[in-house]
């Protein structure tokens, strides 16, 4: 196995961790992109993203709003949670 090959190979499993970690899956990214090399960075690329409770870290699915694991209420990003800060905001001024 030449220098080069390795190079390449080293970018792929850089660039499969990389991809891993923003579907919150990065171990899975970096171990696939190491054993099967680019056909585990296709892998990694197609699979869903995995969503964690913000309290429990336990895993969910993306539609629920309250985690199965720790019965907290999950929020549904940004908008969500300005509406329920303007809520709070709204309620304080009345």
């Amino acid at each position: 196995m030449d220098i080069g090959m390795v190079i390449i190979w080293i970018i792929f499993v850089l660039i499969g961790a990389a991809v891993g970690q923003k579907k919150s899956r990065t171990l899975e990214g970096f171990v696939a992109s190491l054993l099967l090399g680019p056909i585990g960075l296709i892998w990694i690329i197609v699979t869903k993203a995995k969503y964690r409770c913000p309290k429990c870290q336990g895993a969910i699915e993306k539609s629920i709003t309250k985690c199965r694991h720790c019965g907290s209420e999950i929020l549904d990003g940004p908008k969500q949670k300005k509406r329920k800060k303007g809520k709070l905001e709204n309620e304080k001024n009345i």
